[in-house]
């Protein structure tokens, strides 16, 4: 990030504040976080299917596994809830 030397105007160059960074859009870190914390589900429930049908894999990975599939679990469902708590903020607003 740039930071302005004194006394510029930072409103000078309309366009500076609609170019694209080239970051992700909240949609498209949405939809990555949705496809992650799936990812994580179905990889903890191959480990634990290979652990107790199999009887191959570590009890060590499996847990890293379930931990790691709860923690997105927890941030998906946490997006959720501020998702929700924001539409309805703006609905507050509306009336």
């Amino acid at each position: 990030m740039a930071i302005d030397p004194i006394g510029t105007d930072p409103f000078a160059d309309p366009t500076r504040f609609t170019q694209k960074t080239g970051g992700e859009s909240f949609a498209e870190t949405v939809t990555r976080v949705l496809k992650d914390a799936n990812s994580d589900q179905v990889t903890a429930a191959r480990k634990i299917n290979d652990l107790m049908v199999e009887g191959k894999g570590s009890i060590h990975d499996t847990m890293v596994a379930m931990s790691n599939a709860e923690g997105s679990f927890r941030l998906m469902m946490e997006i959720r809830n501020r998702m929700i708590e924001a539409v309805n903020r703006l609905l507050q607003t509306q009336v």
